[in-house]
């Protein structure tokens, strides 16, 4: 074989080899396309599940009443982008980039936020008689939903506990116009330290016959710099004397 024709095989074999390799490429780039599209989809199926599982609750909860609560273990899937996602409007969303809204509707107003970061989170909802409240939770326990008396005078106990690892302050309101003697006393410091708990206590005095209806408000706030999330408890009080 001559040198030239030599050279032509060799430019004929150089040249499949790059098509070739042009054609392998492409098959990675379109592979890997497929693969992230398939990821994302399944954590848009995650974030779907998330919603509608949080939606369910939540309309239990509003069902249940003013003052009953609930909390939820719901996994974010890490695509999701908080500052386009929203709990409002009688919607909850969640951005998935690159893919889309993941979201579940309700026939009643809700309120709330998500956390600030993917992965397993406990989120709390609560009925405040306006709005079910969906927050992320679990840092805060109280002992009861809410408060019933169907004789006077009496008094219920009800605790609360600091179950986070850092410290929270802690603030009170009894709204209850139809018994403004009634009152709400908590004994123990109203700062609790990591795994600490307190004891309050509503008292009612001697009423006449009647339904009478009101709530506590309890505030948590955490320490200064700790990121952790703030907390609202309303516990109905109902008072029913024959």
């Amino acid at each position: 074989m001559r040198a030239d024709q030599k050279g032509q095989v060799s430019l004929e074999y150089a040249a499949v080899l790059a098509s070739m390799l042009i054609i392998l490429i492409l098959i990675v780039i379109l592979f890997n396309s497929l693969y992230s599209r398939s990821a994302l989809e399944e954590q848009y199926i995650g974030a779907t599940h998330g919603v509608q599982m949080l939606s369910a609750y939540a309309k239990d909860v509003k069902n249940s009443g003013t003052g009953a609560r609930a909390t939820v273990l719901v996994q974010i899937p890490q695509s999701v982008d908080f500052s386009n996602s929203s709990i409002s409007n009688r919607t909850i969303s969640l951005y998935v980039k690159n893919f889309g809204h993941a979201f579940a509707a309700t026939d009643f107003e809700i309120a709330g936020r998500w956390p600030t970061k993917a992965g397993k989170q406990m989120m709390l909802l609560y009925n405040n008689l306006s709005h079910v409240v969906i927050v992320p939770g679990g840092l805060i326990s109280i002992s009861r939903s809410g408060f019933y008396f169907n004789s006077t005078p009496s008094s219920l106990l009800v605790q609360i506990k600091n179950e986070a690892n850092s410290s929270y302050t802690f603030s009170q309101a009894l709204v209850f116009s139809s018994c403004p003697s009634c009152t709400y006393n908590l004994s123990g410091a109203s700062a609790l330290s990591a795994g600490q708990f307190a004891i309050g206590s509503v008292a009612v005095p001697a009423m006449s016959s009647g339904r009478y209806t009101g709530y506590l408000e309890i505030n948590s706030t955490s320490a200064s710099g700790t990121n952790l999330e703030n907390e609202t408890f309303v516990l109905p009080i109902t008072i029913e004397v024959s």
